[in-house]
């Protein structure tokens, strides 16, 4: 059992970590698009309507989206999950939030090809036009993106199974405290 507590402990940790890393990448995700901002010109309008609807959007759920996944680093705190063994409630608290969490998470995995793909058909021959010498489209904050995405999946999902694996444990090892607050493990 002592083992279980002390990988919650480390999951938890890749959390934070990871929430931390995704909500900086919610930061970084517009700055490489940023020459893409204002533009006027009629056939740059395609490109326009990408960044200003298309990604704009999509970065507004993305940066609140992490913002949730700190909440839920919040919320570990106040359930105690550094220090003690989950009881029934902080299960199922921390269960729903990080399924919330893993189902944004496949939300970006699968809207980001999607705006790559977009990115990917715009003609940005005349942006040069609008101010935007040599523009080389980039892809570099896409994969960060999928790659962080990913590696939160499995981390909230491992950490949610090492809570239910801890909180099943507790309760072999000791029948019919269910009721009882779940002291820490020492």
């Amino acid at each position: 059992m002592v083992k279980i507590f002390k990988f919650q402990k480390l999951m938890l940790i890749l959390f934070i970590i990871a929430s931390v890393a995704m909500f900086c990448a919610s930061l970084y995700f517009m700055t490489d698009f940023k020459n893409l901002f204002g533009l006027k010109l009629k056939f740059n309008k395609p490109i326009a309507v990408f960044h200003d609807d298309l990604m704009q959007g999509f970065n507004q759920q993305f940066f609140w989206f992490t913002l949730f996944a700190l909440v839920v680093v919040f919320l570990a705190f106040c359930l105690e999950i550094p220090r003690a063994v989950p009881d029934r409630f902080a299960l199922i608290v921390m269960g729903v939030c990080l399924l919330v969490v893993v189902g944004f998470a496949v939300y970006a995995l699968v809207r980001l090809p999607q705006l790559e793909q977009v990115y990917a058909g715009l003609d940005f021959s005349k942006l040069d036009l609008e101010g935007a010498v040599d523009y080389q489209p980039r892809n570099v904050a896409f994969r960060v993106l999928q790659v962080l995405s990913a590696l939160h999946i499995s981390v909230s999902l491992a950490l949610l199974g090492v809570l239910a694996a801890s909180h099943r444990s507790y309760l072999k090892k000791h029948p019919g405290s269910e009721s009882s607050r779940l002291g820490g493990v020492r």
